[in-house]
């Protein structure tokens, strides 16, 4: 009777052991990317052109491509303004520019007026970019959410291993009285 018991315990056990981790919280640190993705970005469109810019803490890189097929500018030059102010900028490749910030961007909406000039093509963009602090939940550790999900598994897996044992227990007086 005790191997049931102990057989049992072994399949109760087993079956939780997806219990620890399920797929997106391993809680395990994620790799590192080679692009930050959390980088504040801004874009506008004309028929024409499509300017990306992508802020980073020291400066702003911009692609300027070809609307219709996404392809870069080849030639294009760009004039950009920020809230105002004419800011230097500098080629990088067909298509791809940066603009060195003297400080990192305040928080709040920035006004930006790209001016992309490619053969007789000459157009203005304008478009905003609203940067606001970290989000509150940033740095959130799942690891707490993932402890009340072990405890609630561990609690469900020592009532079921409970009910198993005062089931055979009574399985066996049972058996013993007849």
């Amino acid at each position: 009777m005790h191997t049931r018991m102990k057989l049992a315990m072994a399949l109760l056990l087993t079956l939780a052991l997806p219990l620890q981790a399920h797929e997106g919280h391993d809680d395990e640190p994620a790799p590192a990317s080679g692009t930050e993705s959390s980088s504040p970005r801004f874009s506008g469109h004309s028929a024409n052109f499509e300017l990306t810019g992508i802020v980073g803490e020291h400066q702003i890189t911009l692609y300027v491509d070809h609307y219709a097929d996404n392809s870069p500018v080849e030639d294009a030059t760009l004039v950009l303004n920020l809230n105002g102010q004419a800011m230097a900028v500098e080629r990088h490749a067909p298509g791809e520019f940066e603009v060195d910030l003297a400080a990192p961007l305040a928080e709040g909406e920035h006004q930006i007026a790209a001016r992309i000039r490619s053969g007789e093509l000459d157009e203005t963009l304008s478009t905003h970019l609203d940067l606001h602090g970290e989000d509150e939940h940033a740095g959130h550790d799942h690891a707490e959410s993932g402890n009340g999900l072990r405890i609630a598994g561990l609690l469900a897996l020592l009532l079921l291993v409970l009910a198993g044992v005062y089931l055979l227990r009574k399985k066996n007086q049972a058996s013993t009285r007849a």
